[in-house]
């Protein structure tokens, strides 16, 4: 990720993630949210094999 203003432009630079990243319930906010703004359901496929 550059290193500049706003991550915009610069050199590259090692970043570390935020805390929340790997929260699992930040992230089915993050898809439950847009899906009800928008009236569109995203559907996983089944992981497990037929």
């Amino acid at each position: 990720m550059p290193r500049g203003p706003f991550h915009a432009y610069g050199s590259p630079t090692r970043v570390t993630h935020a805390p929340g990243m790997h929260d699992a319930a930040t992230a089915q906010r993050l898809w439950q949210l847009p899906e009800k703004l928008t009236g569109v359901e995203f559907r996983w496929a089944d992981p497990s094999p037929a």
